[in-house]
């Protein structure tokens, strides 16, 4: 079992714990928090990962980087690190804040999004997978990501400029 921090509106500590899957139960002044990052390689292009056929959203879609739900007691930016490491194995050395982002759904999943970006010149071919998250990954420029069939998210608020 899953366990959040809910938050009010004004992403502050709202003193509630929220259980995943369970969002319909709580008030809809409720919020909690997913981490997300996208990755740009030294050489300029963008980690996109592959989301396993089995999630509930967006099955089998590609998006960009790694990302989710942010745990009980974890702040967005160790949110962030935990979920970069366990959906592609990069271990994060800097990540920059790029945007939050609020939103407010009919199932009263209310989401304050964090959107971080993070630099990495590690090898291309050593992304990991995380069973049950990613099926693959590839790495892709920015002007594939504009033309191509990615989830459009929140990750699109950031401006990815080439090299």
């Amino acid at each position: 079992m899953e366990i959040w921090d809910g938050y009010t509106a004004d992403r502050m500590l709202a003193g509630v714990d929220m259980v995943r899957d369970r969002e319909s139960e709580y008030p809809k002044w409720l919020y909690h928090i997913v981490s997300d990052v996208v990755v740009r390689h030294a050489d300029g292009t963008y980690l996109a990962m592959q989301r396993d056929f089995n999630k509930i959203g967006h099955p089998g879609e590609w998006e960009l980087g790694a990302g989710g739900s942010v745990v009980k007691g974890e702040t967005p930016i160790d949110g962030a690190i935990r979920e970069l490491y366990e959906e592609t194995g990069i271990k994060a050395g800097t990540l920059i804040l790029a945007d939050i982002v609020t939103k407010e759904y009919e199932n009263g999943c209310n989401t304050h999004y964090y959107v971080f970006f993070c630099e990495t010149a590690m090898n291309k071919s050593e992304i990991t997978l995380q069973k049950g998250e990613t099926i693959a990954f590839k790495w892709v420029t920015a002007d594939e990501i504009r033309k191509g069939d990615f989830i459009r998210d929140r990750k699109y608020n950031i401006i990815i400029e080439e090299n």
